[in-house]
């Protein structure tokens, strides 16, 4: 084949194919990439003076067979438009397949220029007809292998269900060979572009099988062994490992796993995002970066094109390729078009699609407009990482509003504390002040300063209470490390015991709560240092970063109380300290200096100034010990009207040697006291009773006619008591 006529028809035929001929025994054969247009062409050799080019237009699948005889006449209408001597020839079978054909007869003689242009036009015919038969073909998947007994129902064989891409970003013919020489590989990409590779893959490799279930991890190697066997190699959703035991055990198990598939060479696939790559591969104790580790192969960026196809595939069945390329087009134009589109649009948009169908006269508005709302949308599982803390929600807003805007929180906290008016009006004004100024990014914050028996947890429990939250106290001074304090509030870090939980605050703050941190000022200097390093972060921006590495950004939506001790107890600077000696405002700034010097100025901006308690005075005291009379009495007795003498009162506040406990040191005393005079009184009731003094000893009596001063006494006593004033009579 060296007449000048082969040359010129080698020519033009390579410049429409984009591909240059290779010599076989049928003559000269173009195999172009895949792509829309001509399939494949052989130019015969010359015989009787005539040379034939072989054309296959389009290749039809088995499930599109019965459309092969009327392609074969579309084919044959289209050519006969032309003066050309094109013909098409009879379908024939090739495997499972069909293709469809046309030829083109030429003289064996010189080609002048009418002849070469006559040519060209019958090779630009042959190219449209194909496009044409090609987008009237439905879509089909290729073949797959049959999956052996023991993977049924764990395993599907995986389909190319895409013909044909751009091309753009493939690595398949890298990754291909690896699987081959029996090696472990792991894809890094997105959900859509690994899903893109793997159509690629099934294209060349057509033994692929993906895992469908969880395995524990122990498990692969027979797995994959058994894949092997059937001709097949395992692919896996790395998500979809599990260990035998815990999260502990994860780095050994894996390890070991590793080991074996090397050893026996056993191929597998595995894929995922890099941080499903890490946390699958980097967790857990005997984790080693070992060449045993999977080779990495990160996926470059694909055109949009051929990620809408791929999002598209299997959701199009039926349709013609024709009626796909417009819904790709619309797709990526709605990605496109939108000033935010990322990659992340294309698979809602190509659902909604596909949905629709191709002749839905609202799909563009409908895509503009979905593709404008997930734009817009910031806080949501697939942005997580980028986003900032979730603000607080507007239930919750309103609630903050209407509960601690009123007199209800103050009322209440009258009642419950005594002695501390100023600290209260000061405290339902900053949290009010908190709730309406703080951002809805931010949680709420307060810090309560003053001796200890003074109110202030009370005053944090009566805030959840009022809002209706629940109440959690962490003691600062319980902390014995400053690896503690990271380990107990977010989690253990990978590796260590208990890793995969989370800490106490992480769990905590998962909904509306009030969190009391009590004693800064009692922990140890490193502890304290590392309590006020980990609530920087957590006040600043309101999120909270777990062991594990998981972010939580529900903070705003719970209310940080600080309760402390500082200059006063073992703080207090001298004698002279004191309300006797100092005005409200020295004491002042002497705790908001002793709270510097503590906590420090990062701590103390974030916070604000502390709230300040006063110490514990007798006048509270004596008014303490009657509520706990009332309390105490009343429920032991189930009188309704308890009546307490002053001198009870006295007395008992009396036997404290100082007030410096406070009120939990006047509430112990008090229940010491009653407690010989409650003695025998649960099984009698009365509507009224007194708490008097007999001599130095308190007893409670009745306030009724019959028994009007006479002691409560039990059955036994009364029994006794009737026998001797019987035996005097």
């Amino acid at each position: 084949m060296t007449g000048v006529s082969s040359e010129h028809v080698r020519r033009a035929v390579s410049d429409l194919l984009g591909c240059q001929p290779r010599r076989t025994s049928d003559g000269l054969e173009w195999r172009p990439k895949p792509q829309p247009g001509i399939r494949w062409a052989v130019l015969r050799p010359a015989s009787g003076g005539l040379q034939q080019l072989d054309v296959v237009l389009a290749d039809a699948h088995e499930e599109a067979c019965s459309r092969v005889h009327s392609l074969w006449a579309m084919a044959a209408m289209l050519l006969k438009e032309s003066d050309l001597t094109v013909i098409p020839i009879l379908p024939r079978q090739d495997g499972d397949k069909w293709q469809i054909m046309a030829r083109l007869t030429l003289r064996d003689a010189v080609l002048d220029l009418p002849r070469l242009n006559r040519l060209s036009l019958a090779l630009e015919l042959l190219d449209k007809t194909a496009k044409a038969l090609q987008a009237a073909l439905p879509l089909a998947t290729g073949p797959v292998q049959e999956v052996p007994r023991q993977l049924k129902g764990m395993v599907e064989p995986l389909a190319a269900q895409l013909d044909q891409d751009s091309g753009s970003g493939n690595v398949s013919e890298s990754i291909a060979p690896l699987l081959k020489a029996g090696l472990t590989v792991a894809m890094v990409g997105t959900p859509l572009r690994t899903r893109l590779e793997l159509d690629r893959l099934a294209r060349i490799a057509k033994n692929l099988a993906v895992l469908q279930r969880m395995v524990p991890i122990q498990d692969l190697p027979q797995l994959a062994r058994v894949a092997k066997e059937g001709g097949l190699v395992l692919a896996l959703p790395c998500g979809l490992l599990r260990p035998r035991m815990s999260v502990y055990e994860q780095g050994r198990e894996l390890e070991a796993a590793l080991r074996e598939l090397a050893a026996h060479g056993l191929a597998a696939l595995t894929f995922g995002t890099r941080e499903d790559l890490e946390a699958t591969f980097g967790v857990g104790q005997g984790r080693n970066h070992t060449p045993l580790f999977p080779t990495i192969h990160t996926l470059p960026e694909a055109r949009y094109p051929d990620l809408a196809r791929a999002a598209l595939a299997g959701r199009c069945v039926g349709l013609s390729r024709a009626d796909v390329d417009s819904l790709v087009r619309l797709v990526v134009h709605a990605v496109e078009e939108h000033p935010a589109g990322n990659e992340q649009l294309l698979q809602p948009l190509a659902n909604l699609a596909a949905e629709r169908g191709p002749n839905h006269p609202d799909l563009p508005r409908e895509l503009a407009s979905l593709a404008q709302d997930l734009a817009g949308r910031r806080d949501t599982f697939g942005t997580c990482e980028e986003a900032p803390a979730s603000p607080r929600q507007p239930d919750v807003c309103r609630l903050l509003r209407r509960r601690l805007g009123g007199p209800e929180l103050e009322n209440l906290l009258r009642v419950r504390i005594l002695g501390q008016d100023d600290a209260i009006s000061e405290l339902t004004k900053r949290i009010w002040q908190e709730a309406i100024c703080r951002p809805g990014t931010e949680p709420l914050r307060l810090m309560l300063a003053g001796p200890v028996g003074t109110g202030k947890s009370i005053a944090a429990k009566r805030i959840a209470q009022v809002l209706g939250w629940p109440y959690h106290y962490i003691d600062a001074a319980s902390f014995d490390s400053e690896h503690a304090v990271m380990t107990s509030l977010a989690g253990a870090s990978p590796g260590i015991v208990n890793s995969y939980n989370d800490g106490v605050l992480a769990k905590i703050s998962r909904r509306p709560s009030v969190v009391e941190v009590a004693d800064l000022d009692h922990a140890q200097p490193a502890v304290r240092g590392a309590l006020c390093e980990f609530f920087l972060r957590a006040l600043q921006e309101g999120t909270l970063q777990t062991g594990s590495g998981m972010i939580v950004r529900t903070l705003p939506s719970v209310i940080f109380i600080f309760t402390s001790n500082i200059a006063y107890g073992a703080r207090k600077a001298s004698s002279s300290f004191g309300f006797g000696h100092l005005s409200r405002r020295d004491i002042r700034q002497r705790v908001v200096a002793n709270t510097l010097d503590c906590l420090g100025h990062a701590f103390m901006s974030r916070v604000g100034e502390p709230i300040l308690f006063d110490e514990f005075t007798r006048q509270a005291a004596l008014k303490l010990v009657e509520m706990e009379i009332q309390t105490l009495v009343g429920r032991v007795t189930g009188a309704t009207t308890i009546l307490t003498s002053p001198d009870v009162t006295e007395q008992i506040l009396d036997s404290l040697l100082t007030l410096e406990a406070g009120a939990r040191g006047v509430i112990d005393a008090t229940r010491s006291a009653l407690a010989d005079a409650l003695r025998g009184c649960a099984d009698m009731a009365y509507e009224q009773v007194e708490v008097r003094l007999t001599g130095r000893d308190i007893a409670i009596v009745p306030v009724c006619d019959a028994f009007r001063g006479e002691s409560l006494i039990s059955a036994d006593e009364q029994d006794q008591h009737d026998q001797t004033a019987a035996e005097s009579s």
